[in-house]
């Protein structure tokens, strides 16, 4: 009766389980314990000089490398819950484990994406994990059974790849959300892309034109811009019109032509200035299967994109034909294909370092730009010649963007015919 008085304490002290006691060998009985650790009630039943362990109908939290010095049997019910789960594979569990007719599950925070099954190997009990690939299974909807045509249609091996290759749902919400089948919108980041690497543009008098080449991470961007400008005393406006193409050739392939038309203005002063611009783009894309937005794919569509940027710069420093000017920009991009929008915030400052000289009668003046922004920086260098009694200037650029997008480069050329 004393032992049965002390089991009787013990247990209380592990929510509330009941026992049985049978001299002289005997089993401690653990019945409808919840959320108790495996390793505090095989540490209880050793104390008590226990010969066995039952777990019945049962909740236990257990770990991976778990062992028992004793006997084992489970009995009803039991449930196993595991805070990690391992990758796929087959595992000893416990050895020593009698089954007397008892279902075994296990729960972990990574089950959505798992299947975990317990078999027995004679007096093991084994643990086999497979990750799930049946898309709608895990994620319950339009884009899951999407995912599932991909798969067995054979369209886009890589993609799949890469999701069968997630061992968290946060691994395979970042694969979705970087896909443009599953994402349409991210069709358009080539031209978010050139939005990001286009400077402010600050509206002269005269009219001008452009041509640039982007490159870096499977994507190659061609673009050719025309634009005027006119001033009225600080004020600055202008208008300019874009079109160019673009080719990806990363895990999932597509290209697309755009055009768009920006509209700029500005005001202009011995100590300071501020730039804006604001534009709207289409692009015709050649991508596909996509998701439609229900379960279903579509392919070749097109995309809107609307952008606008303001940077404000301090004449700090103006000496002998150099200029220091600290400056802070930010931007606004919004992408729209099928279904599927896409929207991205941008902030940063710098500086613009600058130097001009005239020499026989040509003006020559150069400069070197360096932005931190949010999610990396980007830093530029621009060169221009301008002959005054003609009006006629030439440009060249380069400029390297180093962001979440990736790193890429940008090189340019452009022309001016000032009024």
């Amino acid at each position: 009766m004393q032992k049965i008085k002390l089991f009787t304490v013990h247990l209380v002290l592990i929510c509330g389980a009941t026992f049985s006691f049978v001299p002289p060998a005997y089993s401690i009985i653990f019945d409808n314990v919840q959320d108790a650790d495996f390793m505090d009630l095989v540490m209880l039943a050793r104390a008590d000089g226990s010969d066995n362990i039952v777990l019945r109908n049962s909740k236990i939290n257990f770990n991976l490398g778990y062992a028992s010095p004793i006997p084992v049997t489970l009995q009803g019910y039991v449930v196993f819950v595991m805070p990690d789960m391992p990758a796929p594979g087959d595992y000893l569990m416990l050895s020593n484990v009698s089954n007397d007719s008892c279902c075994v599950a296990v729960y972990t925070g990574f089950s959505q994406m798992f299947d975990a099954n317990f078999w027995w190997n004679e007096k093991d009990m084994m643990l086999s994990v497979s990750r799930i690939t049946d898309y709608e299974r895990i994620l319950g909807n339009d884009v899951g059974r999407f995912i599932n045509f991909l798969k067995n249609s054979g369209a886009n091996p890589e993609l799949i790849s890469q999701l069968d290759g997630a061992m968290s749902m946060e691994q395979l919400t970042r694969i979705m959300d970087n896909s443009v089948s599953l994402r349409p919108a991210k069709l358009m980041n080539p031209v978010k892309l050139l939005m990001r690497l286009e400077d402010v543009p600050r509206a002269k008098d005269g009219a001008f034109g452009a041509a640039d080449i982007i490159f870096g991470d499977d994507l190659v961007l061609y673009s050719a811009s025309a634009g005027i400008g006119l001033t009225s005393g600080g004020l600055s406006f202008g208008a300019s019109v874009r079109a160019g193409k673009f080719s990806n050739f990363g895990i999932e392939e597509y290209s697309g032509t755009f055009y768009g038309l920006d509209i700029h203005g500005g005001f202009d002063t011995d100590y300071f200035y501020a730039a804006t611009v604001l534009g709207a783009y289409r692009a015709d894309l050649s991508a596909g299967p996509l998701h439609d937005g229900n379960s279903g794919a579509t392919y070749n569509p097109s995309g809107m994109a609307f952008h606008g940027a303001v940077e404000i710069g301090a004449k700090a420093f103006k000496r002998d034909g150099f200029q220091v000017a600290p400056i802070i920009r930010a931007a606004k991009f919004y992408a729209r294909v099928l279904h599927d929008s896409d929207s991205e915030n941008t902030a940063g400052a710098g500086a613009r370092i600058g130097y001009m000289k005239t020499d026989m009668g040509i003006e020559s003046s150069y400069g070197v730009y360096g932005i931190m922004e949010k999610d990396g920086g980007q830093f530029g260098v621009r060169t221009d010649i301008k002959s005054p009694r003609d009006g006629l200037s030439l440009h060249l650029e380069a400029a390297v963007l180093d962001s979440d997008f990736g790193r890429f480069y940008k090189l340019g050329a452009g022309v001016r015919l000032d009024f």
